[in-house]
């Protein structure tokens, strides 16, 4: 019977220590029309947004790219997807930057979005990517652009013109993506365009 109270006993009281971790207070952030913001949230709302968006981003990834047999198609189709359903934002909406997964719900975001959007699609969809802003040296110019590995090479994307470039003069891309120097442009070697507006 002893042996049964400490039982009950230990239980309520990781079930209470659970209780109490899982309320606490995080910090979560976002951005309207580039200003940044904090609020305070418990941790099993962040946790569950967390899981929720994982999951939602896998079932679209699913949907896009089931059917198509080739590493090139499922990139063109990720690539057609973003052009296709995500414009860019209207005038008189403002540009809110809180999660890519909010972004694609809404369906419209300003051309950096689209370029975050793009790279985190790809990762989930098994491909070594990235986004990271371009900045011209001299003219101090910034392009935010996706970054996906394919056939050992880096591919830069720019979803705003809708073009995807084999090479980036200047620019020496390392793995984790974060160099950020670019020395000449245009970017030449088009590897493809989408021609038409959608």
């Amino acid at each position: 019977m002893k042996k049964r109270a400490y039982f009950l006993l230990s239980l309520a009281m990781v079930s209470i220590g659970m209780l109490w971790v899982l309320n606490l207070k995080v910090t979560t952030r976002y951005g309207i029309n580039y200003v940044q913001y904090e609020k305070k949230i418990p941790l099993y709302l962040k946790a569950t947004r967390f899981v929720t968006r994982h999951l939602e981003m896998k079932f679209l990834m699913n949907d896009i790219i089931s059917d198509k047999p080739s590493q090139k198609e499922k990139l063109e189709a990720l690539f057609q997807w973003v052009i296709q359903n995500i414009k860019l934002h209207p005038p008189n909406m403002p540009v809110i930057d809180d999660h890519p997964w909010p972004i694609i719900v809404r369906g419209y975001g300003d051309h950096d979005q689209l370029n975050d959007v793009f790279s985190l699609m790809a990762m989930v969809a098994g491909f070594k990517a990235c986004y990271t802003v371009l900045v011209q040296p001299v003219k101090k110019n910034r392009y935010p652009m996706a970054f996906v590995f394919y056939q050992d090479r880096w591919i830069a994307f720019d979803l705003k013109q809708k073009k995807a470039f084999f090479d980036v003069p200047g620019v020496v891309i390392t793995d984790d993506c974060l160099k950020r120097n670019l020395g000449q442009f245009p970017l030449k070697r088009l590897w493809w365009e989408i021609i038409h507006a959608y």
